[in-house]
């Protein structure tokens, strides 16, 4: 089992900040140590750190686990913080990209509204010329220009409708990465939350909640031997679940 502190420990906070792993937290009366998350600071340090600053020696050494067990924690809980990162990453720059849109949205209207204006500027100057037939000439002249700004405004308008086309299916392409992201973070969280229960050995079939969470791991794209060591089931439960699950 994991290291664990004695009821001599004195709250006296020095090693909480100390472990790597973040498996020290205050309990009811003293401090404790998550064992699905304490590695003996193994994959970080030579020595457990909780032992080597407190001040009563309250944190035995006759509770150590094996070093291919410590290292297999150490490596299941470094992957579990990379896939949070890069999932977070991703979640903020697809909020990046997404207000860069908006922005872009902003101003396309922006210029609409402005040719709409011209337009509407070109229109009373014609009417004004029209009444005096001396500047009749000048009408003609304008009559041209209104023309080739609007043959122009028609395609800047066919452009325009072409990027709202394309924006919306970002938007589209970004709703879906969010809601994939979202889903992430939330079997991950959920895996956390039940490693955080588990007490003793599993008996029986693999509950609910774990078949349904080995399924979503393997639509993910994950190994079932990944799959088994993460759930904390074997292999042929993991492969079995997999074989029996509706297939999409």
């Amino acid at each position: 089992m994991s290291l664990k502190i004695t009821d001599e420990c004195i709250n006296c906070d020095v090693c909480e900040p100390e472990c790597p792993n973040e498996a020290i937290y205050q309990g009811e009366e003293i401090y404790e140590i998550d064992p699905a998350k304490c590695t003996e600071c193994v994959g970080h340090f030579d020595e457990p750190q909780c032992r080597e600053v407190c001040p009563v020696d309250c944190i035995p050494a006759d509770m150590v686990e094996s070093k291919e067990v410590l290292m297999e924690r150490y490596e299941r809980l470094e992957k579990k913080k990379a896939i949070i990162e890069d999932t977070t990453i991703g979640v903020d720059k697809n909020f990046q990209q997404l207000d860069t849109l908006d922005k872009g949205l902003t101003g396309l209207r922006q210029n609409i509204k402005e040719f709409s204006e011209d337009i509407t500027g070109l229109r009373r100057d014609i009417e004004h010329l029209s009444v005096n037939k001396e500047k009749s000439d000048t009408v003609v002249r304008k009559l041209k220009d209104l023309d080739t700004i609007l043959t122009d405004l028609d395609k800047r308008i066919k452009k325009m409708e072409s990027a709202r086309e394309w924006l919306a299916r970002t938007e589209t392409r970004f709703e879906t990465i969010g809601e994939r992201a979202q889903e992430q973070v939330r079997l991950l969280e959920g895996i956390l939350k039940a490693q955080g229960k588990q007490s003793g050995p599993d008996t029986g079939a693999p509950p609910m909640d774990k078949r349904e969470t080995v399924i979503k791991l393997a639509h993910l794209g994950w190994a079932p031997q990944e799959i088994a060591r993460t759930t904390k089931i074997s292999r042929g439960e993991v492969e079995l679940i997999l074989e029996l699950a509706p297939k999409k």
